[in-house]
């Protein structure tokens, strides 16, 4: 899906970047696009490929590969605290992952949290007073369980961090025009559920303050020119979201 020739020339960006958190000292931060690939060992890719794209990524920014921590995704609402001694899980197989865990927190310098997407939110986390960090995955089971509140209440417990200090970033995701669901999803109601809307409302809810969280203006159903989108590809890879403190 490339609509015209001047689109399809995005396809050579390979991060995007959100304002709020580029400006932060000691933090590096990224959304990648469909031009970095596929770093999901799980949607039948070929795990070489999949290592290459990751430690692509990891010289890109200047870190190494068994930097990259991964959450082992089931659009829950458990939420981690990532450490010296879990650094690195998932970062060159599926099998050590974070188990069943949607998002995870540290303030420990040089883990890289990072979760792959396509369509579901990716959310970022950083409190600029207690240096702590956290990612989280949002899909409409996550959402429901309050995925992004949990985040900033765990980060609140481990850290003592203040929601009004937080800043955050909600990345590319499935926009509400595209994400029809039924009863299975909202009891009693039918329609388009709005996912990037519905995570913005519960971090407002916790006290991040709105000039605080920032929204990139894409949806993945829309743009599988910039990104890997699961409803609109059905069979297809997934992008990268990460954080770190240097």
């Amino acid at each position: 899906m490339c609509p015209n020739v001047t689109q399809c020339y995005t396809l050579l960006v390979k991060y995007l970047y959100f304002s709020n958190l580029s400006s932060e000292l000691h933090l590096a931060h990224f959304v990648a696009t469909r031009e970095a690939g596929n770093v999901s060992f799980s949607v039948g890719d070929d795990p070489k490929k999949v290592l290459i794209n990751r430690e692509n990524i990891a010289k890109d920014f200047g870190v190494s590969l068994d930097a990259f921590t991964v959450a082992g995704l089931v659009h829950g609402n458990h939420v981690v605290k990532v450490s010296a001694k879990t650094r690195g899980r998932g970062s060159t197989s599926p099998q050590t992952v974070i188990p069943e865990t949607d998002a995870m927190i540290t303030n420990t310098p040089d883990i890289l949290l990072m979760v792959p997407v396509a369509d579901c939110v990716p959310i970022l986390f950083f409190d600029p007073i207690k240096k702590a960090i956290g990612i989280a995955h949002a899909g409409w089971r996550g959402t429901l369980k309050e995925i992004a509140k949990a985040t900033v209440n765990k980060l609140h417990q481990e850290f003592n961090c203040n929601a009004s200090d937080i800043k955050v970033g909600i990345g590319p995701a499935i926009c509400v025009r595209h994400y029809e669901v039924d009863e299975a999803v909202l009891p009693g109601a039918r329609g388009n559920f709005d996912l990037v809307a519905a995570n913005k409302i519960q971090l407002l809810d916790t006290g991040v303050k709105p000039q605080n969280i920032e929204i990139m203006p894409y949806c993945t159903f829309e743009r599988t020119d910039l990104f890997y989108s699961h409803r609109a590809e059905k069979s297809t890879g997934r992008f990268a979201t990460g954080i770190i403190l240097l």
